[in-house]
């Protein structure tokens, strides 16, 4: 039940007047003890309000009051060119604005929060040590509308007829952002809206998408204004500026985080640049600094060596005929003719040298042919599948070869083709042309990151065949490379850069 619901239902007449600004000025307060508040009514008791009446209270507040900080918690989804002429008056006139994101848990685009060059947009998160760092499951999100984060669950604030009541709402969440506001203003006199919102852009980072820079954080967002300690920050340094590394090898670098002017938020590695094939770690994969010492990560650099391309091996067709047997049988048809040939005349050798030749070239036709009578041959089956080369890099190709027992019969032979991995890619049939007893098709592959098995098949009349494919990764070719570390917290970001020869 939202806050006015409640006020209206709540049974003591004297609180049907909701109290929404009162809770909403006593965060300011808590913020901005000393600060002095200026409470302009521009919505009735039960919560609704005309555009007009916020305009007329947004001029009022710069023209008569010279108001150094609006607070709108409220948000609609209409967007008006009235409401962005007031609000750029103010901003012209060095207003600090901010507004709330809107209680409908979904990115979605609300006034005056979308007018992000005029209004800082505040959505909400946990308020104990636990939900800190995660957004209200009522809370708008999205960085179109969201400048930070701010608690905005069970906050106990100052409520009507000097009582204490919990709030829970993105109302609740830019009060202490605009009370961050008049602290920013009070340290620096001129501060305008573009310069306190990139004071709070020093906010602590959050894991959950669309919380625009972070989470509220005021210590950073007061020392980022000039003349205040300086402005917290940190730099980034890494070590060795350079090494050389054989194939295969890992080269290990050391990136260091050093923090300024008391520091003390989590900074974010990561690494580009990286050579082809490359895999850049870096461990622990953030750090936390404590505004005085630097802390330090491992910068791994692994270079996968090129991938080997296995010996060519073409695949065996037709029927094998025993040598060792043919040669065998020769031999002793020969010794049979010389002997022959010398028990016999002169005169008579050359025929029954003849005669002799022929009968050897009859047995070995016979042996090698199978002797007897002639048979039809069976119908062809399939015979094997074989792929050349069977190891490839990731995007390069192998061509499959499919082999029958005996020649394709009229019409030709088609053979099915599949494969169990999208990493490698074949056609769904390749046909074997009339009378031939093999094809060939082709074997398309994609980069992987891992070496990665594949199982190609191949099937017809029945039987069915399988060979094996291994797409590697992409080897990292020879040269000199810059590494980039990159350290991020909220919206800084620093880097450092290393060289890498790899040989």
């Amino acid at each position: 039940m939202n806050q006015s619901t409640a006020a209206v239902l709540d049974t003591n007449a004297q609180y049907a007047a909701f109290g929404h600004g009162t809770m909403v000025l006593g965060i300011v307060h808590l913020v901005a003890p000393t600060a002095k508040l200026l409470p302009l009514q521009a919505f009735k008791s039960d919560g609704t309000g005309q555009l007009s009446d916020i305009l007329r209270a947004i001029y009022d507040a710069v023209q008569k009051y010279n108001a150094n900080v609006i607070n709108m918690s409220f948000d609609f989804k209409t967007a008006s060119q009235e409401l962005s002429n007031a609000l750029t008056y103010a901003s012209d006139l060095g207003t600090i604005c901010a507004s709330s994101a809107g209680n409908d848990g979904m990115p979605e685009t609300v006034f005056p929060a979308a007018l992000q060059s005029l209004v800082m947009g505040v959505a909400s998160v946990g308020s104990t040590t636990s939900t800190e760092g995660t957004r209200s499951s009522f809370s708008n999100y999205g960085n179109t509308i969201v400048w930070v984060a701010a608690p905005g669950e069970a906050i106990v604030t100052t409520y009507l007829y000097g009582t204490y009541a919990a709030g829970w709402g993105t109302s609740f969440s830019p009060p202490f952002v605009s009370g961050g506001g008049a602290l920013l203003r009070g340290l620096k006199t001129s501060m305008n809206q573009q310069e306190a919102a990139t004071a709070v852009a020093h906010a602590a980072p959050l894991t959950d998408s669309g919380m625009g820079n972070g989470r509220f954080d005021l210590v950073p967002a007061l020392r980022s204004v000039s003349g205040v300690g300086g402005s917290p920050d940190y730099s980034v340094s890494a070590a060795p500026s350079m090494q050389a590394i054989p194939a295969g090898a890992t080269a290990n670098y050391t990136v260091s985080a050093a923090p300024a002017n008391g520091f003390n938020q989590t900074v974010t590695w990561s690494c580009t640049g990286a050579p082809q094939g490359a895999a850049c770690t870096v461990s622990p994969s953030s750090v936390v600094l404590d505004g005085s010492n630097s802390a330090s990560a491992t910068v791994t650099l692994t270079r996968l060596p090129r991938a080997a391309a296995p010996p060519v091996v073409f695949p065996q067709s037709g029927p094998r005929v025993d040598l060792r047997l043919v040669s065998l049988v020769g031999i002793a048809w020969l010794l049979l003719v010389l002997i022959f040939s010398n028990l016999i005349p002169a005169s008579r050798r050359r025929p029954s040298l003849a005669l002799a030749t022929a009968v050897l070239v009859v047995a070995l036709s016979n042996h090698s042919c199978g002797g007897g009578s002639a048979t039809v041959p069976p119908p062809p089956v399939l015979s094997s599948v074989t792929l050349s080369p069977g190891n490839v890099n990731g995007g390069s190709s192998s061509t499959g070869t499919v082999t029958l027992s005996g020649a394709a019969p009229s019409g030709g032979a088609m053979v099915n083709l599949s494969s169990n991995s999208a990493s490698a890619t074949v056609p769904s049939s390749v046909t074997v042309a009339a009378g031939s007893m093999s094809a060939t098709f082709p074997v398309n592959t994609s980069a992987v990151t891992a070496s990665t098995p594949v199982t190609i098949s191949a099937s017809y009349a029945g039987a069915s065949m399988t060979a094996s494919l291994t797409v590697s990764p992409a080897g990292t070719p020879a040269g000199t490379y810059k590494l980039t570390i990159v350290g991020t917290s909220g919206n800084l970001s620093h880097s450092a850069t290393v060289q890498v020869t790899v040989n």
